[in-house]
């Protein structure tokens, strides 16, 4: 016992009994968070300094008491007692909740690859969690951070992470007895996209950080945990860079929010088991910048509305008309490959693809009124055949009035 004198330690589990905490119940894990002790010992000693009360709680520690299942007292000088790293609990004791504060400082978005759905971002990361075994110890003392429980923190969507270590103040340290993990990731994230809005699309880019560590007592594999972990905001979140966006001139980048959510993961492969994991999301909402694609849909939009001319041809002109209307349908084609191209594969149709369906559409109705014209004889109204004069009326004006419904609708229903 280092630090403490055996009548100083004795005068701590003394007052914890006296206060109707027997020691054998102290032993058996009764506090299961630092707070707790740290409540108990203000009510044991009253008026005491912090300084005093940090001095019980390290006496407390050094006379082998715990503060959850399976944690012990780290040694002051040199650091040398092993902290229980392992994942899985030998025993029937409950699981330990550890509570994790996330921090963030988003630097640059890079590359926002619409057709592999990825993503590259520069960011800080900050995380920090209350450690008991540092109860107590002075400010200056060796800490083998390598020997202390950590909450195995990692990237769930990242596809390519690297860490930077810029050097001092970066990796592990202590503030008191919190824990902290600080570092600057580069890394290409993996983004599924919503396009039935394409192209008025809104996305968000996320980061998702997760532990080895489930929220449950059970983890992935359906074996007992001894730790847990649950992810909070700080109340400092995070920030993010004015200039962030200048990767993305696409997009428009909105402020990043950051909230904590729940995932399951199955047990097993052959279980129907699943263990819930805490997961902290940075979320940055970006929309799509349309003028681009509206002008190539607006050229689209023009070609069908230039078929129109037909109409005014010799119905006896059948080869002339089929002809505009075949090399028109041909351009519409060729701009339909070039949008695929921008956008992956995806199993629904976006408002993209519907105007140029819709275009194929009309330019094939077009073909089949000039056949009728020149097939089926009709009488002439005002100098034209009666398809050609309901085609002139009504082929263009419902045209435009559908795509400009579709477009102005797309835009106004964001998701």
């Amino acid at each position: 016992m280092s630090a403490m004198s055996q009548l100083q330690v004795g005068g701590v589990m003394s007052a914890l009994a006296a206060a109707g905490l027997p020691w054998q119940t102290v032993r058996a894990g009764y506090f299961k968070h630092i707070d707790e002790l740290d409540k108990c010992l203000s009510e044991v000693f009253p008026g005491a300094s912090s300084m005093q009360l940090a001095g019980s709680r390290r006496a407390f520690f050094e006379a082998g008491g715990t503060v959850a299942t399976g944690w012990q007292p780290l040694q002051a000088q040199t650091g040398t007692a092993a902290a229980d790293n392992s994942v899985y609990a030998s025993g029937s004791g409950a699981a330990s909740m550890r509570e994790v504060s996330v921090q963030y400082a988003i630097y640059h978005i890079g590359t926002f690859d619409c057709v592999q759905q990825t993503v590259s971002v520069y960011f800080y990361i900050k995380v920090s969690y209350r450690e008991p075994q540092l109860a107590g110890l002075p400010a200056d003392a060796v800490v083998d951070f390598s020997k202390l429980w950590n909450p195995g923190f990692y990237i769930v969507n990242g596809l390519k992470v690297e860490e930077i270590n810029m050097g001092a103040g970066y990796g592990f340290g202590r503030m008191g007895d919190t824990m902290e993990y600080k570092m600057r990731y580069r890394a290409t994230l993996s983004v599924p996209m919503d396009l039935h809005k394409f192209p008025f699309d809104e996305q968000e880019i996320v980061i998702v950080m997760s532990s080895r560590y489930p929220l449950t007592g059970t983890g992935a594999s359906g074996r007992s945990k001894k730790y847990t972990v649950r992810f909070r905001a700080d109340s400092n979140v995070g920030s993010m860079r004015e200039d962030v966006h200048l990767g993305l001139p696409e997009w428009s980048v909105s402020a990043p929010r950051m909230y904590v959510r729940r995932s399951a993961q199955s047990a097993s492969s052959d279980s129907h088991s699943e263990a819930v994991y805490s997961e902290a999301v940075i979320a940055i909402p970006v929309r799509r910048r349309p003028a681009h694609y509206v002008e190539n849909l607006a050229i689209v939009g023009l070609m069908v509305v230039l078929s129109w001319f037909s109409f005014f041809a010799s119905p006896s002109d059948f080869i002339g008309r089929l002809t505009t209307f075949v090399t028109l349908f041909l351009a519409v084609v060729a701009f339909k490959f070039v949008l695929a191209a921008k956008i992956p594969n995806v199993p629904y149709s976006t408002v993209a693809d519907r105007f140029v369906f819709w275009s194929f559409a009309y330019l094939v109705l077009g073909s089949a009124v000039s056949l009728a014209a020149f097939m089926v004889p009709a009488p002439y109204i005002g100098g034209f055949s009666a398809p050609d004069f309901y085609a002139i009326v009504i082929y263009p004006s419902t045209y435009l009035i559908l795509m400009s419904s579709m477009l102005l609708r797309a835009r106004r229903h964001k998701r």
